[in-house]
C-alpha cells in the first residue's frame, strides 16, 4: 500500500511542475489578426506549454511494475490534474471576460492541455499578456481541417483488395516491412486502436475488430458522436473520400482472405471529431 501512495504522489508531483512566465501570439497569427477589425470574431487554440512529463511517468511505472490497465487510467489522471492546475487561471479569466462580451465561446481539452477559444480580435491580442495567468503558453489560429474527395492511392481503395492470406502484404505494406512483423507473430492482438476522423464506416473489413461488436461491450464505449448523438459508426465524408473509413482501414482492416490493415489483429473505437458534411471540427 504504501509503495502505490509512493508511486502515486510521485506521478503526481511529475504533472505539479511548472514554467516560467510567458505568453505569445504566433507571429503569423498575429500579423493575420492586427489586419482585422478590432469588433470581428476570430477562434484560437491556447497552447500551453506545461506539459505532463510523459518520459518520467514511464520510467516510475516501470519501476513499480505497473499494469496497463494502471498505466491508462494514471496516464489519464495525470493528464487531467496538469490540465486543470494550469487551466484554471485562463478559465477565471475567459469566464470574466466573457461575461463581459469580449469572448464568445471557450473550452477546455485536457488531453494536450489545450483551451479552445472564440472571440474579439481585440480580446485576442490582449490575450498575449494577461498578469493573472502565470503560465507558459501560446496563441495559434484555430486552422479548421477541410476534407476534399480526390484520387486515392489503389494501394489503399477499400473496395479492391487483393491479398491472397493475412500473411502476404502489399506494396504499401511491404514499404514499412508490416509483413515482416507479421512473421514474428506481431498481428495487433491485444491492442486498441482510436481513429479520430470524419467517422467510420461498418465496411466488412472492419466490423469484426470494432470494439463495440464485441460481446458484452455498449457501442457507447466504442464510438463517439458530438455532433448528432449517433449510436453506431458512420463516416460524414463523401464515398469519394471516406477519409477516417481509410484511416482505419490502413491501420486494422482484414477481410479474409484479405490483408490492408498493419494491425490487422487489434480492435478499434472511434470518434467523429471531423464533420466532413460542413467542415465543423469538435
Amino acid at each position: 500500500m504504501l509503495r502505490r501512495i509512493y508511486f502515486y504522489s510521485v506521478v503526481v508531483g511529475v504533472c505539479l511542475t511548472t514554467l516560467g512566465v510567458a505568453g505569445e501570439i504566433a507571429q503569423d497569427f498575429k500579423a493575420k489578426l492586427m489586419s482585422m477589425p478590432p469588433d470581428s470574431q476570430m477562434t484560437a487554440l491556447i497552447f500551453i506549454r506545461d506539459k505532463v512529463d510523459l518520459i518520467s511517468l514511464v520510467a516510475q511505472f516501470d519501476v513499480a511494475n505497473a499494469d496497463r490497465a494502471t498505466r491508462h487510467r494514471m496516464v489519464i489522471e495525470a493528464l487531467q490534474v496538469k490540465a486543470n492546475n494550469t487551466q484554471s487561471p485562463f478559465l477565471t479569466e475567459l469566464a470574466s471576460q466573457k461575461t463581459a462580451g469580449e469572448f464568445s465561446d471557450y473550452k477546455s481539452h485536457w488531453i494536450d492541455n489545450v483551451i479552445y477559444v472564440k472571440g474579439k480580435v481585440s480580446a485576442l491580442l490582449a490575450a498575449e499578456n494577461i498578469s493573472a495567468i502565470a503560465s507558459n503558453y501560446i496563441i495559434k489560429e484555430n486552422v479548421k481541417v477541410e476534407l476534399r474527395a480526390g484520387s486515392v492511392p489503389e494501394a489503399v481503395t477499400m473496395q479492391s483488395f487483393s491479398c491472397s492470406n493475412p500473411g502476404t502484404a502489399r506494396s504499401n505494406l511491404k514499404d514499412i516491412n508490416a509483413h515482416k512483423l507479421w512473421d514474428m507473430g506481431l498481428h495487433g492482438e491485444g491492442r486498441l486502436v482510436c481513429i479520430f476522423d470524419s467517422g467510420v464506416n461498418l465496411h466488412d473489413a472492419l466490423a469484426s475488430s470494432w470494439r463495440g461488436n464485441q460481446p458484452g461491450i455498449a457501442a457507447s464505449e466504442a464510438w463517439f458522436d458530438p455532433f448528432d448523438g449517433s449510436t453506431n459508426p458512420f463516416d460524414t465524408a463523401s464515398p469519394g473520400t471516406n477519409h477516417g473509413t481509410r484511416v482505419a482501414g490502413i491501420t486494422v482492416g482484414i477481410d479474409s482472405p484479405d490483408t490492408i490493415g498493419v494491425a490487422w489483429g487489434a480492435q478499434w473505437i472511434a470518434a467523429l471529431v471531423i464533420d466532413a458534411r460542413d467542415n465543423q471540427s469538435k
